[in-house]
């Protein structure tokens, strides 16, 4: 499934969010559609992903300690009328 993934974190955690990312590897089961994009200022990165539970798991798990991350559904227009009446 496609998701909308919103990160932030505290502004003090920048510089260990920057150090973790490099080190991270995007699990079996994620693809990026889009970003990852850091919001200058904010404190928070944007990206579009693929990925299955078991990424999704795996992802959670890795993150938490570090930051905030926000995940809303997204649906292609397409897939989304074949379903409502």
């Amino acid at each position: 499934m496609k998701f909308l993934t919103i990160m932030s974190w505290k502004p003090e955690n920048a510089e260990t969010i920057t150090e973790e990312f490099k080190k991270w590897k995007v699990p079996d089961g994620m693809k990026f559609l889009y970003g990852p994009c850091t919001v200058l200022g904010a404190n928070k990165s944007i990206s579009i992903v693929e990925l299955n539970d078991e990424a999704w798991a795996k992802v959670d798990r890795y993150w938490r300690k570090y930051c905030k991350m926000e995940q809303y559904p997204l649906m292609d227009v397409a897939e989304l009328m074949k379903i409502t009446p």
